[in-house]
């Protein structure tokens, strides 16, 4: 008999690592008498649309970016007294997975279903987390384990009653904007999220919740893709001229090299130049080779500005 409890699975699975996790995700509920609803940006398999009650597929994708909506990450590099900031403004995936939740709970709301579970397609399904779909109530929120985020998108309930309700308070469109004339605005999902729940009465899910694949693992300060053996960085301006009218950029464009490990012979546009510090700084304003020499074998770097990054490299000092 299957569960009163609608799980529904928010996805963008667009590697073979991902669709293998999303698979374990499904038989784990299916094997625990769930209906799931998947929602995706992009088509699934049909072996795992197969296993699915409902199945949403929506081609919007509403990625935002700058300068309608974005996040800045930077770090710090100290070389010789000059400290250079490394910036970059990432695209926004928040609004992707908030407009996920508010389509699958229009379609669920009309379903057969006492409860509606919103989950990640990743995360870790412990049976304690099982025991809480088995017994949810009205209304309940998690946090993520690493970050301590709460409430997380990671494991979300709502009742029918409360599902409605959500449906009439979520909305992208605030997200975006905020509420300038009240001084307020939502830098992330789930500091949105945090907002939504002030309007309910909820029970704070007691444990953790993880997630298997960290989105944080690809290190965008880093675009050396071969080895340890140093980072490096570009303002991204460089070898793009048009990126300049993003008015970001306040300074000559510059590649900085850190963290380097050990003497590396570089090629920059056909010079030889060996470096000894563990910071390089490489000051020219267009570049037509890039690369370097590991055991005697030459390694391009050029792919480096393939990256699609909007970055920049500042200094002080």
């Amino acid at each position: 008999m299957k569960d009163r409890n609608l799980i529904i699975i928010l996805s963008h699975c667009d590697t073979e690592e991902k669709l293998n996790v999303l698979r374990d995700t499904v038989k784990v509920l299916k094997d625990n008498h769930f209906s799931t609803l998947v929602t995706s940006y992009i088509p699934l398999p049909e072996d795992i649309v197969r296993e699915l009650d409902y199945f949403i597929y929506d081609k919007s994708n509403p990625i935002l970016n700058w300068p309608i909506k974005s996040s800045l990450y930077w770090r710090i590099v100290p070389h010789k007294g000059i400290n250079y900031k490394l910036s970059y403004l990432s695209k926004e995936i928040g609004n992707a997975a908030l407009n996920q939740a508010i389509v699958a709970g229009n379609f669920s709301k009309t379903l057969d279903y006492t409860h509606f579970s919103y989950i990640n397609y990743d995360v870790d399904i412990t049976s304690e987390f099982l025991e809480t779909l088995k017994n949810p109530k009205p209304v309940q929120f998690s946090s993520e384990g690493i970050t301590k985020n709460f409430p997380c998108f990671l494991l979300s309930i709502f009742d029918k009653k409360n599902l409605e309700k959500l449906l009439t308070i979520a909305s992208c469109e605030e997200y975006i904007k905020g509420h300038p004339n009240k001084g307020i605005s939502f830098i992330t999902v789930e500091h949105y999220w945090r907002h939504i729940s002030t309007f309910f009465n909820y029970e704070r899910i007691e444990y953790s919740v993880y997630d298997k694949i960290h989105s944080g693992d690809w290190d965008n300060f880093n675009l050396n893709r071969e080895d340890d053996l140093f980072h490096i960085y570009y303002q991204s301006n460089l070898n793009n001229p048009s990126s300049t009218d993003l008015q970001l950029h306040t300074e000559d464009p510059r590649i900085v090299l850190y963290n380097i490990v050990k003497n590396i012979t570089l090629n920059v546009n056909g010079k030889t130049v060996e470096i000894a510090d563990t910071t390089y700084v490489i000051e020219d304003t267009e570049i037509s080779e890039l690369g370097y020499y590991r055991d005697d074998k030459y390694i391009d770097l050029m792919y480096i500005f393939e990256v699609d990054l909007i970055s920049t490299v500042t200094s002080n000092g």
